[in-house]
């Protein structure tokens, strides 16, 4: 890979390709940069590489751009929108976790619909401060953080079906992500008291 960005760096094919295509030595910094994360939050086995080295090459493109490019490369939409959000949601997400106070559900519901590569590649971006902090307690634990009850438990304690379960089970979450909760036996009893106060 490193020779690979190098040598079209050199040639100069990159920018035939696309003029903002980044081949240089940053980029090449850049992805054993993202390579020694995310060996080191022990995520192997749920990353797509290619997909982070794309996001790589192609940060310094606008959104538009980035959408055109990656469309005429005939990539699945599914690949296209990871990449396209790990460009555009990292200096976002950097800026998020910034804050200066943030519960562990503020950090989860902040990273919890974003693809793991745009984590990974929003933290390879970050400086010094809580944000990188936060995003690896993020990675390597609050979003391990799940229920083990789900809304089948709540229709069985004689709730509806509708809107409201979504509701409880969001809140049940929350109390398990914060830690109040935990088991099966803890969350079932914070669900009866919770689909009482429903009724």
């Amino acid at each position: 890979m490193t020779w690979t960005l190098g040598r079209l760096y050199e040639l100069g094919v990159a920018r035939e390709v696309h003029p903002k295509l980044a081949t240089g030595a940053k980029t090449v910094a850049l992805v054993q940069k993202l390579d020694s994360l995310v060996t080191e939050l022990g995520i192997e086995g749920e990353m797509i590489s290619w997909r982070l080295r794309l996001a790589s090459v192609t940060r310094n493109m606008t959104h538009e751009e980035l959408y055109l490019w990656l469309d005429k490369l005939k990539i699945k939409h599914s690949d296209s929108a990871v990449v396209r959000a790990a460009v555009v949601m990292g200096p976002l997400l950097a800026s998020r976790l910034a804050e200066p106070h943030m519960t562990d559900w503020e950090v989860y519901r902040t990273l919890r619909s974003a693809p793991l590569e745009a984590l990974v590649f929003a933290l390879a971006g970050m400086g010094p401060g809580p944000a990188p902090t936060r995003m690896r307690r993020y990675l390597g634990e609050i979003r391990h953080r799940t229920l083990t009850i789900g809304g089948d438990d709540l229709l069985g304690m004689g709730m509806s079906k509708g809107p409201a379960v979504g509701r409880v089970l969001e809140r049940l979450k929350e109390l398990r992500v914060e830690g109040v909760v935990q088991g099966r036996e803890s969350e079932l009893q914070a669900a009866r008291r919770l689909v009482e106060k429903s009724r």
